[in-house]
């Protein structure tokens, strides 16, 4: 796949430090940045799992979602082979308030879905930047312009489904794919919220920087200092379908974004919200150790989080699916038709009717003749009960904001390494400090990260990093091995 940009491989903190490569210099030539920033496409900070498409399938139940109902599990779909990125700029948000434009350059990247391509075998790819400021910097602002896959189909509604490759464009380019960072929001939030569209947009991707209490701390007495940023994209590819009319076209486009295991992805909807996880940290060579040892066990994801830090702030309830749990998630409508498929007309309107009775049985017409199933959605803010009894019933909107703060809390650890079984690991690049260490019960499911109970902790926490050492617990054992 030809890259629609100069990329840098960073092979180690070691070649970072050597000669440069390439038409593009390396940290001894960089003299006067001293901020590297590097973006990666995994759950894992180095050593990543390998792809784990199943079956490398389009329409496996595991990669086309359940909100695909139009066009279903058609043999045309194919699984997408890669990723693409504009990035327009970035920005560093400074404990004052202010914002510090450190990129107005605009970059574009376009990765393969292989182990081997840098932006997903866990040694990432250098976005190009000015220094900044020595000050401390609590949140990351990243400006993206597009983010697409490969692979998009449109379906047309013809005698028969009719499959035609999709077009978007790309660096000023048509390519066969589909920008889904148009359809990308913070959350799915309750749908009857003002703001649930116009202030829920990833323009920009904010991203917390947790280093420190007052977040990275940038200081240009040191050489460099690295910024490390991941999307999860690597085995985290899901396949949706919107309805589309382009070049007065109707049809149904199926195209593929980021899993909606976080937050669920319904029927007729356009917003796939919530399931972008980012994650940010820095690190500064020459002070920065590892942890290293051994797992006992099966193939799983050995992860370090700040001492005393909550693994329940890395997992969700399960089963994992937050907003079926949600008695007040409405049903959503389906579209207006715009075809002329008299056949596909017909299924809207069936599709419509079935709103309408999915709607009435959240809120029947007399709450006295006719209580509602689920009485959790009894009322809209808790101040009247439903029949009129006077007694109070969890609200529609206090149901909403639990699960705004279950899926809210969710977060990608900032060190995590895949382990095969019987196999040795090591977590790199880890800042002196306190951490707690835990493996996972196994591989998450394709498209799936963890739920609660999903991670045991290591049997002697804390494990101490010192400058430039090797991660130590309470016992003196450097060999930090699971079971």
């Amino acid at each position: 796949m030809k890259l629609y940009k100069q990329m840098v491989i960073i092979a180690s903190l070691f070649c970072l430090s050597a000669a440069g490569c390439g038409d593009m210099p390396l940290l001894s030539e960089l003299e006067t940045n001293r901020l590297v920033v590097v973006i990666k496409g995994t759950y894992e900070s180095n050593s990543p799992q390998p792809w784990n498409i199943p079956v490398l399938r389009a329409n496996d139940p595991l990669v086309e979602d359940d909100s695909v109902v139009i066009v279903q599990s058609p043999a045309g779909d194919v699984f997408p082979s890669a990723f693409m990125l504009d990035v327009s700029e970035l920005r560093l948000l400074d404990v004052k308030g202010h914002q510090q434009k450190f990129s107005n350059i605009r970059q574009t990247f376009a990765m393969g879905l292989s182990d081997g391509e840098p932006f997903f075998s866990g040694t990432g790819v250098i976005l190009e930047n000015n220094d900044v400021p020595t000050t401390q910097y609590p949140a990351l602002l990243i400006y993206v312009r597009k983010m697409l896959f490969d692979g998009a189909i449109k379906w047309l509604p013809q005698s028969t489904w009719s499959p035609l490759t999709y077009l978007d464009t790309f660096t000023e380019r048509p390519v066969p794919g589909f920008n889904f960072n148009q359809f990308q929001a913070y959350s799915i939030y309750d749908p009857l919220r003002y703001e649930s569209y116009l202030y829920n947009r990833v323009f920009p991707i904010i991203i917390g920087l947790e280093d420190t209490p007052v977040g990275m701390i940038f200081n240009k007495k040191y050489p460099y200092t690295v910024l490390e940023i991941r999307f999860v994209v690597k085995n985290f590819i899901k396949k949706f379908e919107v309805e589309n009319k382009n070049n007065n076209i109707f049809g149904y486009i199926h195209y593929y974004g980021f899993s909606d295991w976080l937050q669920d992805v319904q029927p007729d909807e356009t917003t796939i919200g919530g399931n972008l996880h980012t994650v940010a940290r820095s690190y500064v060579p020459g002070l920065a150790g590892s942890i290293r040892g051994t797992n006992n066990g099966v193939a799983a994801h050995v992860i370090a989080i700040p001492n005393a830090a909550s693994i329940a702030n890395y997992t969700i309830p399960a089963p994992g699916n937050l907003r079926q749990a949600n008695p007040c998630n409405m049903p959503r409508a389906p579209g207006q038709y715009l075809g002329k498929e008299i056949s596909a007309y017909l299924d809207y309107l069936l599709r419509l009717e079935k709103f309408k009775y999915d709607w009435n049985q959240k809120f029947p017409t007399s709450w006295s003749n006719n209580p509602p199933p689920d009485p959790d959605c009894a009322s809209f803010d808790g101040s009247s009960a439903a029949g009129g009894t006077g007694a109070t019933t969890p609200a529609f909107t206090a149901e909403w904001d639990e699960y705004a703060r279950e899926v809210g809390g969710f977060k990608i650890p900032q060190l995590a390494v895949w382990v095969e079984a019987g196999q040795s690991y090591s977590i790199e690049n880890v800042m002196p400090g306190s951490y707690d260490l835990y493996i996972s019960s196994g591989a998450p499911t394709y498209g799936q990260l963890y739920t609660d109970g999903a991670f045991t902790p290591y049997a002697n926490n804390p494990v101490t990093v010192s400058i430039g050492g090797a991660g130590k617990d309470p016992l003196n054992n450097t060999s930090i091995n699971f079971p």
